[in-house]
């Protein structure tokens, strides 16, 4: 079983979106992800994976969607937790990116949190769930 790992970025209110958009642009930010999940599984759901501005090359994408006939090119699509782990069970770590629902689902299963906190509150329809920081050690 892969460490499971969420990637987030997250405003001080929580906001991770707003519109199906992210409400701000951190192009640092946007090369650390990319750094940590280059050439691993990254796991979204349909509408973060549509709302994306480009393909993210040199990663394995699994899309989480509850249509039976939702077919991406290049993807994985995965209809469940249990599928998603069954399709990256071989990896040392996989990465978990999002929406609000996604993450919900996984939260309870992770074992580390890649957090970039925006210290600026912003408008959003989807928030990051919340974090018992006192059940994590932080690294840095």
């Amino acid at each position: 079983m892969p460490i499971i790992s969420i990637i987030v970025a997250a405003a001080a209110n929580d906001v991770i979106g707003y519109k199906g958009k992210i409400p701000w642009l951190i192009k640092n930010d946007l090369k650390h992800f990319k750094e940590l999940t280059m050439n691993k599984y990254v796991i979204m759901g349909r509408k973060t994976f549509f709302s994306l501005d480009k393909k993210l090359t040199e990663r394995k994408i699994i899309v989480m969607s509850k249509n039976e006939n939702l077919l991406i090119p290049d993807c994985y699509i995965s209809h469940s937790v249990q599928q998603t782990f069954e399709i990256c069970k071989n990896e040392k770590e996989i990465f978990i990116a999002g929406g609000e629902k996604i993450y919900t689902e996984f939260i309870d299963k992770t074992q580390k949190i890649y957090l970039t906190r925006i210290h600026k509150n912003f408008k959003g329809d989807a928030f990051m769930p919340q974090i018992n920081f006192n059940e994590w050690k932080l690294i840095e």
